[in-house]
């Protein structure tokens, strides 16, 4: 029962057990980056092959540009944030509008073409090279960031206005 007391005592100048969130408003890492990217090419893979699942007459060709343009180009030109929605399930998104047709151009619709013809390794080489010539770099902006003259930036950053 001392003991009960003594703590209970000591527990008001210590602090409490869950602590108070930090606001999210460093620069997001490669990793996180690269699961935004990730979860974006996952969720073009799984339409695509579902809907292929279903119709196996369409157009592979056909059905991954509409499966990666609904998700990746339209999806994100409809939100306010400008964020695919492997951005938005990692609370990021890019720094402006302006990223969306650039990185489509770039890398989506090259992805979507890849995917259509089986061409998943070069896919993830791809990927595995963006992430290092990233790394490489000091500012550690992807080769999509710096075609876009963008950044990706967390959406607290965004909703602050502070990126």
């Amino acid at each position: 029962m001392l003991g009960w007391l003594i703590a209970a005592l000591i527990g008001r100048f210590l602090p409490g057990p869950h602590p108070a969130p930090s606001p999210d408003v460093e620069q997001p890492g490669l990793l996180r980056r690269g699961l935004a990217v990730g979860a974006d090419l996952l969720i073009g893979f799984l339409a695509t092959s579902s809907v292929l699942a279903v119709f196996p007459e369409a157009g592979a060709a056909a059905v991954a540009l509409t499966a990666y343009g609904i998700s990746t180009l339209l999806i994100p030109l409809s939100r306010r944030d400008h964020a695919t929605l492997g951005q938005a399930t990692l609370l990021l998104a890019p720094e402006s509008g302006r990223a969306v047709w650039p990185r489509f151009l770039v890398w989506w619709l090259p992805v979507a073409l890849l995917q259509a013809g089986g061409r998943f390794a070069v896919i993830l080489w791809a990927m595995l090279v963006i992430g290092v010539l990233a790394r490489l770099r000091r500012d550690r902006r992807s080769v999509l960031e710096l075609v876009s003259r963008t950044t990706t930036s967390t959406r607290e950053v965004r909703r602050r206005g502070c990126s």
